[in-house]
């Protein structure tokens, strides 16, 4: 059992890239006023979404540079071609990874809520006003 103290550290078995992307955003977080070491286990939740997501793109990526066009998919049992499972494993992922970033308000509009993302207005172009 996790004591308190022990929330708020980021697990040991982490790669590197997972350690970074938990301590950042706990990080912008705190930056926030958000952050409560109750959180942890949800951002602990959301770094190994990310992890699993970045790992099946890269085993799609090696597939692919070893030979072209066998990243994405694979023979079926009936000699198809078929998506590979690593697709599923990378969409599934990713799909858990936004669902906890949203539980977390890292997303673009959670922040403008919170007023943590900058608002500028764009340069005018030589196109403005041109179009109404």
């Amino acid at each position: 059992m996790r004591t308190p103290d022990d929330l708020t550290r980021c697990p040991k078995d982490f790669s590197r890239a997972d350690k970074a992307l938990y301590a950042g955003t706990r990080a912008a977080l705190k930056k926030r006023g958000v952050w409560q070491p109750e959180y942890s286990p949800l951002l602990e939740r959301y770094v190994g979404a990310v992890g699993r997501a970045r790992e099946a793109l890269a085993r799609i990526m090696a597939r692919e540079a070893a030979e072209p066009g066998s990243g994405w998919v694979t023979l079926g049992d009936r000699k198809q071609l078929v998506q590979h499972p690593d697709v599923k494993t990378l969409r599934e992922a990713e799909r858990d990874a936004d669902d906890r970033a949203k539980s977390l308000l890292l997303t673009p509009a959670d922040r403008a809520k919170l007023g943590d993302v900058p608002t500028q207005k764009p340069e005018p172009g030589k196109f403005q006003g041109a179009f109404g």
